[in-house]
């Protein structure tokens, strides 16, 4: 046998969970996608089954459907997929949803009260992994499976039960904290010199000068917010969020990760690559002021996300300006800092903020699916309930959203998603601040990478050159 092949991937801030069921970063969703699978994928344009045998079947005259199962499924314990497996993975997954899911025989059957997504684009959606108990890592039936986890460093090593199986034996997933200027500098120097093969956690800025690898850059799939805490008494007021929002000023902040800031300055919260808008936010300190000269507001606590994001490369540099930036008309803001993405979500579940400075990285390029994370109300985090793709962190119920969004689905198409924008823009929860370029950054050796087939690589389908 020749030598095992490692891909070693970079990223700039910890995984704090292997936890499939559970909200994480991005980075956090690239490693579990290698382990857990999904009864479906989508590919390029498209939905194809990976766990199902075939599309859903729909009975006659019913809400009910029933999915065929693979019989060549192995957990990387050996174990054979059942249905049992699969319903008891996606029932606390579906829930949210208003589905239900019964094991069959050798398939699921699933009822809704009402169908909002086609069941196979919701059965493909990042929260939707088939996954079992296991020590001390969950198991999956993917190509890969958990070996070593630290903050610092993840490895996961072939499953050699997968019914599909990878060139690359081993997926080292290795941390560079950032430097004391919030640079990565260490990650850079990793790239540069060959220690590290693959990234998608830098911003564009941060590459410009790498030479010794390849880089990809593809529009913007993500947006950096202010989201602020509606349950909040002193936040209630739309006219007060309102004031907050124009006393940012927007392209001062983007100018902090960028240097072309007019590029990437956020006019609202769907990122270019989904859709576009403007939310009419420009930046007016004297109205910012008439708006709050009533309002009441103690010290407000922004919770800040624990690292850079692609789309907010200076996290500290933005927090620091943004609670300057609101100073100069007497509101006064304390920061906390999360350490990590499970502190995060914590922080989070238990809404004990009034802002939130974070963001969200689409896992689909479907535009009501993003939305539907950030200001639909099945996106709010509550107490023990950390789905997948909920990150409406302004904790915003709007009943008037919620049925657009439904609406968008079907018949209202791209007026709803508008009129749903219009709404946010009315209302004020959040505060689009930037968007982020999606960048990928790997060695000349990695082969095989097709970044238009799936927002998640696919380490099982990439090669390595000697």
């Amino acid at each position: 046998m020749g030598e095992a092949k490692v891909l070693r991937v970079g990223t700039l801030t910890p995984i704090a969970s292997l936890d499939p069921q559970r909200a994480h970063d991005f980075t956090g969703h690239l490693v579990l996608s290698q382990v857990f699978e999904s009864l479906y994928a989508r590919v390029e344009q498209r939905v194809e089954p990976r766990l199902a045998l075939g599309m859903p079947q729909r009975q006659a005259g019913t809400n009910a459907v029933n999915i065929e199962l693979r019989t060549d499924a192995r957990f990387s314990d050996g174990t054979a997929l059942s249905a049992k497996h699969v319903a008891d993975a996606l029932a606390p997954m579906l829930a949210p949803y208003g589905v239900d899911i019964q094991a069959a025989g050798a398939r699921v059957a699933l009822r809704a009260s009402a169908w909002n997504h086609r069941p196979e684009e919701l059965l493909a959606g990042i929260g939707m992994r088939v996954a079992r108990a296991g020590s001390p890592f969950a198991i999956g039936t993917g190509p890969y499976r958990i070996a070593h986890a630290t903050r610092d460093l993840v490895r996961l090593v072939r499953n050699e039960h997968a019914a599909r199986q990878p060139a690359i034996d081993t997926i080292e997933v290795k941390c560079f904290a950032p430097g004391a200027d919030g640079r990565p500098s260490e990650l850079l120097a990793a790239l540069e010199d060959g220690r590290i093969d693959f990234t998608l956690a830098l911003a564009r800025d941060d590459v410009a000068e790498l030479k010794s690898a390849r880089k990809l850059f593809q529009a913007g799939m993500s947006t950096a917010f202010l989201a602020i805490n509606t349950e909040q008494r002193h936040l209630r007021d739309a006219k007060v969020r309102r004031g907050l929002a124009l006393a940012i000023d927007r392209y001062r902040l983007t100018e902090l990760c960028f240097s072309n800031p007019a590029a990437f300055v956020a006019r609202g919260l769907l990122p270019p690559a989904l859709g576009r808008g403007n939310d009419g936010l420009r930046h007016d300190p004297a109205a910012a002021a008439a708006l709050l000269a009533d309002a009441e507001l103690p010290t407000l606590r922004m919770l800040r996300v624990w690292g850079p994001r692609p789309y907010l490369a200076r996290p500290d540099a933005v927090a620091a300006t943004i609670t300057a930036q609101l100073r100069e008309l007497g509101v006064h803001v304390e920061t906390i800092v999360a350490s990590d993405s499970e502190d995060y979500g914590a922080r989070i579940a238990a809404a004990d903020y009034d802002l939130v400075l974070g963001g969200w990285i689409a896992d689909t390029t479907d535009p009501v699916d993003y939305l539907n994370s950030t200001i639909g109300s099945a996106g709010i985090l509550e107490a023990g309930n950390n789905p997948a793709t909920a990150c409406n962190y302004a904790r915003w119920r709007d009943a008037t959203v919620d049925g657009l969004l439904q609406a968008a689905r079907t018949t209202g198409g791209q007026r709803a998603i508008d009129d749903a924008l219009a709404r946010v823009a009315s209302e004020v929860p959040c505060i689009p601040l930037m968007y982020g370029a999606r960048v990928i950054v790997h060695g000349w050796h990695v082969k095989g990478y097709d970044p238009e087939a799936q927002l998640m690589p696919d380490f099982a389908a990439l090669t390595l050159e000697s």
